[in-house]
């Protein structure tokens, strides 16, 4: 994939070697950075039909709530 980007009517060409699929999340308990993959994503029943999704912070342990990887 080539991205083009004008920079001062100087156009750059950008070229993606790989493309990423980490995410990156900040732990609501011990401001930790961290990123994910959807490997990483554990889930967990809440109720009936709820189910929570969740990756451990490597820092402090505490359960981080993400959404859909999608």
């Amino acid at each position: 994939i080539r991205v083009f980007i004008e920079r001062k009517g100087i156009f750059e060409m950008i070229i993606v070697i790989k493309h990423g699929n980490r995410k990156r999340i900040v732990c609501p308990t011990c401001d930790c950075i961290f990123t994910y993959q959807r490997e990483d994503i554990a889930h967990k029943q809440t109720g009936v039909i709820d189910f929570k999704d969740f990756v451990i912070c490597p820092d402090c342990g505490e359960e981080c709530g993400v959404k859909s990887y999608d």
